[in-house]
């Protein structure tokens, strides 16, 4: 089922009948008049969170726009129809009653960004063009619709995806990408395929290499591939506020070039990952918040390992792309032509492949996943579709896990003197916070000591504890705190001894 289908919008130029005109022959119609002119070809309604919105009837197809930015739409509206341009307090007028209408009169619906989930399991994509077409994805295949029953909002920065074509293949996009191995890229075509879907859990993608690796232009054909932007790729973010700003008018989110993650950014990209909530105040008031709750497929690249805090290899699949020979690269001109070119094919391709992954996921049953099951069972269905040899893809998976907790805990000087610390028990060994403290500092040399990553006090320990215990336990080494005694003080318990050794 591959096909374009289009269906015209409402709208209707027939002239106002019988009003009485001035002297131009044409009259200035009122704020309840344009009201009027204008109810039987709109759609009003109104998101979860009370925000007015209408759909529209443009040229030959519909648009969902929030009501208060309608003034040019209705002035034009009513000038087609014989009148007047209406003045602005009856604009003001009118846009006012629609409001009204909207938030106490009308539907509630759910209002999506590039992606959404619509009945039986069906999911649409947003192509962001000037006909607000959208494909249509299930398990029996794929198409180009007009005007669907779910509702899209654009931001100014989002730009179109081409209108796919069939009959291309993956092969396709492997030559614009730099990957190392035959793993990675089973790895980034479940990335995108999963980036393509409403939901589901979202692993960040870890982008590493040394420079003249293309870390940056991977980010960009991906995101390309899955949510184009006017800025495909931005530097960190200043604050949580500018991270909630971005989630909110787009899907996919890449950072470019990060030198280190700080402990609120990686708390905040893992909530936006596998699902979270953000508040902010809204602007011009005192007491309203705008909220934003969901997932959002994410890309972080730099030169440094990135993968070095826990949390985020958790949630991530990490990438080290080698470095180019200058011999074969290409202009940025030639390379960004040829991919361009290529686009729809590759974007059809992956529609193709989502489609037949979604006729087999209901069938999809493992008998052990990593934390991100739902992109693991996604990658599973696609090594089936795509003939990959059985097995490959939870391997591919598994030891990329694997791999970036080893290089987490060699990285983290705290983590490998918790594992140096269990190898001198019987497997079990328990402490108080200040004596783990001090313990920890018997078995590190001062420069440790006293760098700024070491923790000083037993309350910091505390909280770095609970950052690398998932690494750790991973490697065979358990740490669990409990309380005892009248006072209820805490004991830590270190449980287990690795299963590799760092030294």
């Amino acid at each position: 089922m591959h096909s374009v289908e289009s269906s015209p919008g409402s709208l209707s130029n027939k002239p106002i009948n019988k009003i009485g005109k001035g002297k131009s022959g044409r009259k200035r119609l009122q704020g309840s008049e344009l009201v009027d002119v204008v109810t039987a070809e709109i759609e009003l309604w109104r998101t979860p969170d009370s925000q007015a919105y209408a759909t529209i009837p443009v040229d030959d197809h519909l648009e969902n726009w929030p009501v208060q930015q309608l003034r040019y739409w209705l002035m034009n509206r009513v000038i087609q129809k014989g009148a007047k341009a209406p003045g602005t307090q009856s604009v003001r007028d009118a846009l006012e009653v629609l409001e009204a209408k909207a938030l106490y009169q009308s539907p509630v619906h759910k209002l999506h960004v590039r992606t959404a989930e619509g009945e039986n399991g069906t999911c649409y994509i947003d192509l962001c063009n000037k006909s607000w077409q959208v494909v249509e994805i299930s398990s029996l295949g794929w198409r180009v619709v007009s005007n669907p029953r779910v509702k899209f909002r654009r931001s100014p920065q989002m730009q179109p995806l081409p209108v796919p074509v069939s009959g291309g293949t993956l092969a396709n996009l492997e030559s614009f990408l730099n990957l190392p191995d035959e793993a990675s890229w089973k790895l980034t075509v479940a990335w995108l395929l999963a980036s393509l879907r409403p939901k589901g859990g979202f692993p960040i993608l870890l982008v590493n290499g040394e420079q003249g690796s293309s870390k940056t232009t991977f980010s960009r054909v991906l995101r390309d591939l899955v949510d184009p932007n006017l800025a495909p790729v931005r530097s960190v973010p200043r604050d949580e506020r500018d991270l909630f700003i971005s989630a909110l008018n787009a899907w996919a989110l890449t950072y470019d070039n990060l030198s280190g993650v700080p402990n609120w950014l990686s708390d905040a990209f893992c909530r936006l990952a596998t699902g979270g909530g953000f508040s902010t105040r809204r602007l011009h008031t005192d007491n309203q918040e705008m909220v934003f709750s969901g997932q959002r497929p994410l890309i972080l690249n730099g030169i440094p390992d990135l993968s070095s805090r826990a949390d985020l290899v958790d949630r991530g699949v990490h990438l080290v792309l080698p470095r180019i020979d200058p011999e074969k690269r290409l202009s940025e001109w030639v390379f960004w032509e040829q991919f361009n070119k290529a686009r729809p094919y590759i974007l059809g391709a992956l529609l193709d492949t989502l489609s037949e992954a979604m006729g087999v996921l209901p069938e999809m049953e493992l008998k052990s996943a990593p934390r991100m099951r739902d992109f693991a069972e996604l990658g599973v269905a696609a090594e089936q579709v795509l003939d990959w040899p059985e097995g490959s893809f939870l391997s591919a998976y598994i030891s990329n896990r694997e791999d970036a907790v080893h290089s987490t805990v060699e990285a983290d000087p705290l983590a490998v003197a918790l594992m140096d610390l269990s190898r001198k028990g019987d497997g079990a060994l328990e402490f108080t916070p200040t004596g783990l403290l001090k313990a920890l500092n018997e078995n590190v040399d001062e420069t440790i000591r006293k760098s700024d990553v070491w923790p000083k006090t037993p309350s910091a320990l505390g909280s770095r504890v609970r950052r690398v215990a998932p690494g750790l336990s991973a490697l065979g080494v358990k740490i669990d705190t409990r309380r005892f005694g009248k006072r209820r003080e805490r004991a830590v318990l270190i449980q287990g001894k690795p299963t590799k050794s760092f030294h």
